[in-house]
């Protein structure tokens, strides 16, 4: 059997290399996905958590309209 040389260990050495890289890159870039995901995803709750409080203040002021006295102050001393 022929002594090994440096060309002889370059293409597993390359394939390696680009197994460990592109390894990298698709762990890196489903965390990133995952993180855009639960940015969005509160970001969309977010929003419609001041939705339904514009539509509570909303009701509570056609309320108190009704009533002349503001909810708050029929509770509190």
């Amino acid at each position: 059997m022929p002594p090994l040389g440096v060309k002889d260990l370059t293409m597993p050495a390359a394939a390696f290399t680009m197994a460990i890289v592109l390894g990298a890159h698709v762990y890196t870039s489903i965390n990133q996905a995952r993180r855009e995901a639960d940015e969005k995803r509160e970001e969309i709750l977010y929003e419609e958590r001041e939705r339904r409080n514009a539509r509570y203040n909303l009701v509570r002021a056609k309320h108190d309209m009704k009533e002349g006295s503001p909810i708050s102050s029929a509770r509190d001393p």
